[in-house]
């Protein structure tokens, strides 16, 4: 006789069956047609367009000098880095002097003061657009280390496809197993769920940005209207790509694994730091409720086919734990083949469920915190939900 609790226990295997089902699907496309900087010929011209490395730093004397060593080995023949001081207090401003003294292609950009209206790394990555000379913008985080030949083979493929927005999807480096698995599950859900395949066809709403490397054309960041139109979305990267494709800019995506690096959190708390204000603003749409009623759903979705390994199912005359079985199949395999392909290393596929939940986890607690303090709280200031609702373009 069918029960309730095992006709809810068939009713979550058959989900998330069709969820991982899904997955599977996405995950081809995006593997197929996503191309990789390490598939790109490195080119070689007489006449390079200029390139102006924008990045805005606040509090990053731990980390900036290494990676701006790095993006500085860059071996492109036209470039300028305007390195953005954000009102840091921990002698961020002095590193950038120190870069900018023994580098002539590196301008040093101070900010004092925050204008009303603007998040801070927004005006940040402003005060760099209006120092900048380039007719390509890459805005990188202060933490993100490029590979020599990076530039020249991203310009190249741009200008030669007549691309106006070129995101990279950069290699995450994690510390241990655990922020291993963590970034394994993140990736696989914006591989499958974020449609990448998808964001070159102008007829798709789907679209990227990237922290790590958003490169621009600076006539296309014009016509669209400039960062003004994104000054408080938290989700700036994305926004920016959302902006770009709404005004007929071309975008694509490239992986840029072995390129452009940038290292997971040092820890499991400074990864649930780190996660409290964009999961709050776009996943949860400024509201715990949402946020809890996402990680339920996702997390059903994720693990409900595990219930087909219980003995919940009397009334069917067949056995379902060979589901189970292809469920686990599936999971890993999809992982791990995400994986791969972002040559990251296999062992912490086979930890996702730990990832998954942890992910959720800290998803809750942003969702929680933002809706406790009625905002966020980033780079040493306060905002209100009232101001970022008001203020923001991007809806995921």
């Amino acid at each position: 006789m069918m029960t309730a609790v095992g006709l809810l226990a068939a009713g979550l295997v058959g989900l998330g069956m069709v969820f991982w089902t899904m997955q599977l699907v996405f995950a081809a496309f995006t593997i197929r047609r996503v191309r990789t900087i390490a598939g790109l010929p490195d080119e070689r011209r007489e006449t390079w367009p200029r390139v102006s490395v924008i990045v805005a730093a606040c509090n990053e004397r731990e980390t900036i000098e290494s990676a701006m060593a790095a993006k500085m080995s860059d071996d492109y023949p036209n470039v300028e880095f305007v390195v953005v001081d954000d009102r840091s207090d921990d002698g961020t401003g002095e590193v950038v002097e120190a870069l900018a003294a023994r580098d002539p292609r590196v301008r040093a950009v101070h900010v004092a003061e925050l204008p009303e209206g603007w998040l801070g790394k927004l005006n940040a990555m402003e005060q760099g657009r209006r120092a900048a000379t380039g007719q390509w913008l890459v805005f990188s985080d202060a933490d993100v280390h490029f590979r020599p030949g990076t530039l020249r083979r991203v310009i190249a493929f741009a200008e030669r496809a007549g691309f106006d927005h070129v995101p990279v999807f950069p290699a995450l480096a994690a510390p241990n197993w655990v922020l291993g698995a963590i970034g394994g599950v993140f990736n696989r859900m914006l591989a499958v769920m974020g449609r990448l395949w998808a964001v070159e066809d102008p007829r798709s709403k789907a679209t990227i940005g990237s922290g790590s490397f958003n490169m621009v054309r600076r006539t296309a960041l014009e016509r669209a209207g400039g960062l003004a139109r994104v000054k408080l979305d938290v989700a700036d990267d994305v926004a920016l790509g959302a902006l770009l494709k709404r005004s007929g800019a071309r975008q694509t995506l490239l992986v840029g694994r072995g390129f452009v690096e940038v290292a997971l959190y040092r820890t499991v708390g400074a990864m649930a730091r780190g996660s409290e204000r964009a999961p709050f603003t776009t996943v949860g749409d400024f509201s715990f409720w949402k946020m809890l009623f996402f990680c339920v759903a996702w997390t059903a979705m994720e693990l409900g086919p595990a219930l087909a390994f219980l003995p919940l199912f009397p009334f069917l005359p067949f056995p379902v734990w060979p589901v189970g079985v292809v469920w686990a199949a599936l999971s890993i395999g999809i992982g791990a083949a995400i994986d791969f392909w972002l040559r990251r290393k296999l062992f912490p596929a086979l930890l996702w469920p730990l990832g998954m939940l942890l992910l959720a986890a800290f998803f809750l607690r942003a969702g929680y915190l933002g809706a406790k303090r009625g905002g966020i709280r980033w780079r040493g200031r306060f905002y209100s939900t009232e101001l970022l609702r008001a203020g923001r373009s991007y809806r995921p």
